[in-house]
């Protein structure tokens, strides 16, 4: 823990957070599902700062720190699930979470981290609602619909994850339709630039 929060607060300084120094009171929790450490070698933190009640998700690959936030950068920002998963079989799973940020108007976020990439990808976001993931197996991954009130409803079903060579985007499909009430309400972004080629992670 020593050695992840020296990497942390190197990295929140590093940030340019000007109310951030070295001796800002500073937790970890450590949040990593047993998955994400033996598959993908990931330790993964919730991070406040003094009686803060936000908080924010790093992750940890060796010495290298990855901001969970993906491309929106919202106050009030905490992850609701995580999930490990070979999309694309190659036998390096990625890591899958919901996250939800704002303040007043709540948006809620899928993203991917793959091995061996910088930053995150978002693939599905929603405003208003919560979704999860239900895991059906190492390679198929249900995104499900939970409104504040009514029945949990299947949106999609996360296929497969695979670079385009013409473009060196990632893609993840929503393999089925959305429902009409839903796509109204329902951004889905299916190529989303990676910052790093994804690459085998290293051994633990």
């Amino acid at each position: 823990m020593d050695q992840a929060e020296k990497l942390i607060r190197s990295y929140e300084i590093s940030t340019g957070k000007k109310w951030f120094t070295a001796d800002t009171p500073m937790q970890l929790t450590d949040q990593t599902p047993d998955e994400a450490r033996r598959k993908m070698n990931l330790a993964i933190f919730e991070v406040t700062f003094g009686k803060s009640q936000e908080s924010h998700y790093l992750a940890l690959r060796g010495d290298k720190v990855i901001d969970l936030a993906g491309p929106r950068q919202l106050v009030a920002f905490h992850v609701e699930q995580m999930e490990v998963a070979d999309l694309n079989g190659d036998g390096h799973p990625e890591l899958l979470y919901v996250y939800t940020c704002g303040s007043g108007v709540q948006y809620t976020s899928v993203c991917v981290l793959r091995p061996g990439a910088d930053a995150p990808a978002e693939v599905f976001g929603i405003i208003m609602e919560h979704v999860k993931l239900s895991k059906k197996d190492d390679q198929t991954v249900d995104l499900l619909q939970v409104p504040w009130r009514g029945e949990t409803t299947l949106v999609g079903t996360l296929g497969t994850l695979h670079n385009d060579k013409a473009t060196g985007l990632a893609k993840v499909d929503v393999a089925d339709k959305l429902p009409d009430e839903l796509q109204k309400e329902i951004t889905v972004t299916r190529e989303t630039p990676l910052s790093a080629p994804a690459t085998a992670p290293a051994a633990p």
